[in-house]
Protein backbone atom coordinates (compact mmCIF):
# COMPACT_ATOMS: atom_id res chain seq x y z
CA UNK A 1 0.00 0.00 0.00
CA UNK A 2 1.22 3.49 -0.77
CA UNK A 3 1.36 5.60 2.33
CA UNK A 4 0.05 9.05 1.46
CA UNK A 5 1.01 11.60 4.07
CA UNK A 6 0.76 15.36 4.27
CA UNK A 7 1.03 17.94 7.00
CA UNK A 8 0.03 21.36 5.78
CA UNK A 9 -0.86 24.61 7.52
CA UNK A 10 -2.78 26.76 5.06
CA UNK A 11 -1.82 30.32 4.26
CA UNK A 12 1.49 30.28 6.14
CA UNK A 13 2.98 29.96 2.67
CA UNK A 14 0.29 31.92 0.78
CA UNK A 15 0.53 29.59 -2.24
CA UNK A 16 -2.50 27.55 -1.45
CA UNK A 17 -4.97 26.13 -3.47
CA UNK A 18 -4.71 21.69 -10.37
CA UNK A 19 -4.45 19.03 -7.87
CA UNK A 20 -1.32 18.21 -5.82
CA UNK A 21 -1.07 14.82 -4.18
CA UNK A 22 1.83 14.57 -1.76
CA UNK A 23 2.77 10.90 -1.81
CA UNK A 24 5.42 9.41 0.40
CA UNK A 25 6.18 5.79 -0.36
CA UNK A 26 7.08 4.28 2.99
CA UNK A 27 8.62 0.83 3.31
CA UNK A 28 7.70 0.81 6.96
CA UNK A 29 4.04 1.14 5.94
CA UNK A 30 4.34 -1.96 3.81
CA UNK A 31 5.76 -3.90 6.72
CA UNK A 32 3.52 -2.45 9.41
CA UNK A 33 0.64 -4.52 10.72
CA UNK A 34 -1.42 -1.39 11.40
CA UNK A 35 -2.91 0.31 8.32
CA UNK A 36 -1.59 3.86 7.88
CA UNK A 37 -3.72 6.95 8.15
CA UNK A 38 -3.89 8.92 4.91
CA UNK A 39 -4.19 12.65 4.28
CA UNK A 40 -4.92 13.55 0.65
CA UNK A 41 -4.48 17.23 -0.27
CA UNK A 42 -5.89 18.75 -3.47
CA UNK A 43 -4.98 22.30 -4.50
CA UNK A 44 -6.89 23.96 -7.31
CA UNK A 45 -4.82 25.44 -10.17
CA UNK A 46 -1.48 25.47 -8.36
CA UNK A 47 1.43 25.31 -10.80
CA UNK A 48 4.86 24.05 -9.64
CA UNK A 49 5.94 27.63 -8.91
CA UNK A 50 7.19 26.60 -5.49
CA UNK A 51 10.52 26.59 -3.71
CA UNK A 52 10.68 22.80 -3.84
CA UNK A 53 10.53 23.06 -7.65
CA UNK A 54 13.28 25.66 -7.80
CA UNK A 55 11.23 28.85 -7.89
CA UNK A 56 13.16 31.70 -6.30
CA UNK A 57 10.28 34.15 -5.88
CA UNK A 58 7.43 32.30 -4.25
CA UNK A 59 7.55 31.86 -0.49
CA UNK A 60 6.28 28.34 0.21
CA UNK A 61 8.06 27.15 3.37
CA UNK A 62 5.49 24.59 4.46
CA UNK A 63 5.07 22.87 1.12
CA UNK A 64 8.88 22.91 0.79
CA UNK A 65 9.18 21.25 4.19
CA UNK A 66 6.66 18.62 3.19
CA UNK A 67 8.58 17.97 -0.03
CA UNK A 68 11.85 17.61 1.87
CA UNK A 69 10.33 14.78 3.90
CA UNK A 70 8.95 12.85 0.96
CA UNK A 71 9.08 12.50 -2.80
CA UNK A 72 8.78 15.35 -5.30
CA UNK A 73 7.66 14.29 -8.76
CA UNK A 74 9.46 16.31 -11.43
CA UNK A 75 7.92 14.65 -14.49
CA UNK A 76 4.25 14.54 -13.50
CA UNK A 77 1.55 15.73 -15.87
CA UNK A 78 -2.09 16.73 -15.63
CA UNK A 79 -4.32 14.10 -17.24
CA UNK A 80 -6.66 16.72 -18.67
CA UNK A 81 -6.49 20.49 -18.66
CA UNK A 82 -10.03 20.94 -17.29
CA UNK A 83 -10.74 20.56 -13.58
CA UNK A 84 -13.65 18.10 -13.58
CA UNK A 85 -12.12 15.53 -15.95
CA UNK A 86 -8.72 15.70 -14.26
CA UNK A 87 -10.17 15.19 -10.79
CA UNK A 88 -12.38 12.38 -12.06
CA UNK A 89 -9.28 10.70 -13.50
CA UNK A 90 -7.25 10.97 -10.29
CA UNK A 91 -10.10 9.84 -8.07
CA UNK A 92 -11.04 6.82 -10.17
CA UNK A 93 -7.58 5.77 -11.37
CA UNK A 94 -8.78 5.85 -14.99
CA UNK A 95 -7.61 7.98 -17.90
CA UNK A 96 -10.10 10.55 -19.22
CA UNK A 97 -10.66 8.46 -22.35
CA UNK A 98 -11.82 5.65 -20.05
CA UNK A 99 -13.91 7.76 -17.70
CA UNK A 100 -15.38 9.61 -20.71
CA UNK A 101 -15.46 12.75 -18.58
CA UNK A 102 -14.19 15.52 -20.85
CA UNK A 103 -16.24 18.51 -19.73
CA UNK A 104 -17.65 20.23 -16.65
CA UNK A 105 -21.16 18.78 -16.73
CA UNK A 106 -20.95 15.02 -17.26
CA UNK A 107 -21.59 13.00 -14.09
CA UNK A 108 -19.09 10.27 -13.30
CA UNK A 109 -21.72 7.81 -12.11
CA UNK A 110 -24.02 8.54 -15.04
CA UNK A 111 -21.44 6.71 -17.14
CA UNK A 112 -19.92 4.44 -14.48
CA UNK A 113 -22.61 3.82 -11.84
CA UNK A 114 -20.63 1.09 -10.09
CA UNK A 115 -17.17 2.65 -10.26
CA UNK A 116 -15.11 2.58 -7.06
CA UNK A 117 -13.45 5.88 -6.28
CA UNK A 118 -10.25 6.32 -4.27
CA UNK A 119 -11.98 7.39 -1.02
CA UNK A 120 -14.64 4.72 -1.58
CA UNK A 121 -11.95 2.05 -1.88
CA UNK A 122 -10.57 2.95 1.53
CA UNK A 123 -14.07 3.12 3.01
CA UNK A 124 -14.76 -0.37 1.68
CA UNK A 125 -11.63 -1.61 3.44
CA UNK A 126 -12.34 -0.47 6.96
CA UNK A 127 -11.27 3.17 6.76
CA UNK A 128 -13.24 6.18 7.90
CA UNK A 129 -13.37 8.20 4.68
CA UNK A 130 -13.93 11.94 5.14
CA UNK A 131 -13.61 14.96 2.88
CA UNK A 132 -13.68 18.73 3.09
CA UNK A 133 -13.36 21.54 0.55
CA UNK A 134 -13.03 20.76 -3.15
CA UNK A 135 -12.01 17.18 -4.01
CA UNK A 136 -14.37 16.12 -6.80
CA UNK A 137 -15.51 18.85 -9.12
CA UNK A 138 -19.08 19.20 -7.86
CA UNK A 139 -20.39 19.29 -11.42
CA UNK A 140 -19.05 15.76 -11.95
CA UNK A 141 -20.93 14.30 -8.99
CA UNK A 142 -24.29 15.01 -7.34
CA UNK A 143 -23.70 18.67 -6.72
CA UNK A 144 -22.19 21.14 -4.30
CA UNK A 145 -23.85 19.67 -1.20
CA UNK A 146 -24.36 15.94 -1.81
CA UNK A 147 -21.02 15.42 -3.59
CA UNK A 148 -20.53 11.62 -4.08
CA UNK A 149 -22.18 9.88 -1.09
CA UNK A 150 -20.72 6.46 -1.97
CA UNK A 151 -17.20 7.84 -1.45
CA UNK A 152 -17.58 9.08 2.12
CA UNK A 153 -18.35 7.66 5.54
CA UNK A 154 -20.19 10.83 6.59
CA UNK A 155 -21.85 13.74 4.79
CA UNK A 156 -19.30 15.75 2.86
CA UNK A 157 -18.15 19.09 4.30
CA UNK A 158 -18.25 22.00 1.89
CA UNK A 159 -17.74 25.74 2.29
CA UNK A 160 -19.33 28.18 2.53
CA UNK A 161 -21.73 26.29 4.78
CA UNK A 162 -24.12 29.24 4.72
CA UNK A 163 -25.11 30.05 1.12
CA UNK A 164 -25.89 33.61 2.17
CA UNK A 165 -22.17 34.23 2.70
CA UNK A 166 -21.23 35.07 -0.86
CA UNK A 167 -17.70 34.94 -2.22
CA UNK A 168 -16.42 32.58 0.50
CA UNK A 169 -16.40 35.17 3.29
CA UNK A 170 -16.58 34.19 6.95
CA UNK A 171 -15.38 37.15 9.05
CA UNK A 172 -18.54 38.66 10.57
CA UNK A 173 -17.52 42.29 10.22
CA UNK A 174 -16.36 41.82 6.66
CA UNK A 175 -19.54 39.91 5.79
CA UNK A 176 -21.56 42.78 7.26
CA UNK A 177 -19.61 45.24 5.12
CA UNK A 178 -20.13 43.14 1.99
CA UNK A 179 -23.86 42.79 2.60
CA UNK A 180 -24.20 46.54 3.11
CA UNK A 181 -22.39 47.20 -0.15
CA UNK A 182 -24.45 44.53 -1.90
CA UNK A 183 -27.69 46.19 -0.78
CA UNK A 184 -26.45 49.43 -2.29
CA UNK A 185 -25.86 47.75 -5.67
CA UNK A 186 -28.77 45.30 -6.07
CA UNK A 187 -28.76 45.34 -9.88
CA UNK A 188 -25.17 44.28 -10.30
CA UNK A 189 -24.54 40.63 -11.08
CA UNK A 190 -22.40 38.74 -8.52
CA UNK A 191 -19.45 38.86 -10.90
CA UNK A 192 -19.78 42.59 -11.55
CA UNK A 193 -20.22 43.25 -7.84
CA UNK A 194 -17.07 41.26 -7.08
CA UNK A 195 -15.18 43.07 -9.83
CA UNK A 196 -16.41 46.64 -9.55
CA UNK A 197 -17.21 46.98 -5.86
CA UNK A 198 -14.98 44.49 -4.06
CA UNK A 199 -12.29 44.66 -6.74
CA UNK A 200 -11.97 40.92 -6.32
CA UNK A 201 -12.20 39.32 -9.73
CA UNK A 202 -9.01 39.11 -11.78
CA UNK A 203 -6.48 40.34 -11.12
CA UNK A 204 -6.92 40.03 -7.34
CA UNK A 205 -8.50 41.06 -4.05
CA UNK A 206 -5.85 41.75 -1.47
CA UNK A 207 -6.97 44.95 0.19
CA UNK A 208 -8.69 43.52 3.26
CA UNK A 209 -6.58 43.18 6.41
CA UNK A 210 -8.58 40.26 7.78
CA UNK A 211 -7.85 36.92 9.50
CA UNK A 212 -7.10 33.80 7.45
CA UNK A 213 -10.53 32.31 8.15
CA UNK A 214 -12.26 35.25 6.48
CA UNK A 215 -12.04 33.21 3.29
CA UNK A 216 -12.92 29.63 2.46
CA UNK A 217 -9.40 28.20 2.38
CA UNK A 218 -8.56 29.46 5.86
CA UNK A 219 -11.75 27.93 7.17
CA UNK A 220 -11.07 24.68 5.33
CA UNK A 221 -7.61 24.47 6.90
CA UNK A 222 -8.91 25.12 10.40
CA UNK A 223 -11.72 22.60 10.02
CA UNK A 224 -9.37 20.03 8.49
CA UNK A 225 -7.07 20.26 11.52
CA UNK A 226 -10.07 19.71 13.80
CA UNK A 227 -11.10 16.69 11.72
CA UNK A 228 -7.56 15.29 11.85
CA UNK A 229 -7.45 15.55 15.62
CA UNK A 230 -10.86 13.91 15.94
CA UNK A 231 -10.08 11.08 13.51
CA UNK A 232 -6.70 10.44 15.15
CA UNK A 233 -8.41 9.74 18.46
CA UNK A 234 -10.46 6.91 16.97
CA UNK A 235 -9.43 3.28 16.58
CA UNK A 236 -10.29 2.99 12.88
CA UNK A 237 -7.74 4.17 10.30
CA UNK A 238 -8.81 7.20 8.29
CA UNK A 239 -8.60 8.66 4.80
CA UNK A 240 -9.05 12.44 4.94
CA UNK A 241 -9.25 14.43 1.70
CA UNK A 242 -8.72 18.18 2.03
CA UNK A 243 -9.33 20.35 -1.03
CA UNK A 244 -8.20 23.99 -1.19
CA UNK A 245 -9.82 26.34 -3.70
CA UNK A 246 -7.00 28.79 -4.36
CA UNK A 247 -5.03 29.92 -6.29
CA UNK A 248 -7.92 29.38 -8.73
CA UNK A 249 -9.38 32.68 -9.91
CA UNK A 250 -10.45 35.06 -8.54
CA UNK A 251 -7.22 35.72 -6.61
CA UNK A 252 -8.44 36.42 -3.09
CA UNK A 253 -6.42 36.32 0.14
CA UNK A 254 -5.83 38.49 3.23
CA UNK A 255 -3.73 41.59 2.63
CA UNK A 256 -0.72 40.35 4.64
CA UNK A 257 0.01 37.73 1.98
CA UNK A 258 -0.19 40.16 -0.90
CA UNK A 259 2.20 42.41 0.99
CA UNK A 260 4.87 39.68 0.75
CA UNK A 261 5.22 40.33 -2.97
CA UNK A 262 5.77 43.62 -4.84
CA UNK A 263 3.49 43.64 -7.87
CA UNK A 264 6.45 44.36 -10.12
CA UNK A 265 7.87 40.94 -9.18
CA UNK A 266 5.39 39.12 -11.39
CA UNK A 267 5.03 39.40 -15.14
CA UNK A 268 2.66 37.58 -17.54
CA UNK A 269 4.08 34.51 -19.19
CA UNK A 270 5.19 35.39 -22.73
CA UNK A 271 3.63 32.15 -24.04
CA UNK A 272 -0.10 32.89 -24.07
CA UNK A 273 -1.37 30.91 -27.05
CA UNK A 274 -2.27 27.21 -27.30
CA UNK A 275 0.43 24.83 -28.55
CA UNK A 276 0.48 24.24 -32.30
CA UNK A 277 -1.82 21.35 -33.20
CA UNK A 278 -3.62 21.27 -29.85
CA UNK A 279 -7.37 20.58 -29.97
CA UNK A 280 -9.87 23.25 -29.04
CA UNK A 281 -11.99 22.92 -25.92
CA UNK A 282 -15.77 22.88 -26.35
Amino acid sequence: MIHLTATFRLYKSMRIPLTILSALCSLSSLLSAAPPNILFIAIDDLKPTLGCYGDSIVKSPNIDKLASQGITFTNAHCQQAVCGPSRASILTGLRPDNTQIWDLKTKIRAIHPNIVTLPQFFKNHGYTSMGIGKIFDFRSVQGHIKDDPKSWSAPYTVFPENPELEYGLANKEFVKKVRTLRAQHPKLSPRKFLTDILHGAPPYEGSEDVPDDTYDDGRIATRAIEMLNSLASKDAPFFLAVGFKKPHLPFIAPKKYWDLYPQTTFKPNPLRTPPIGSPSYH
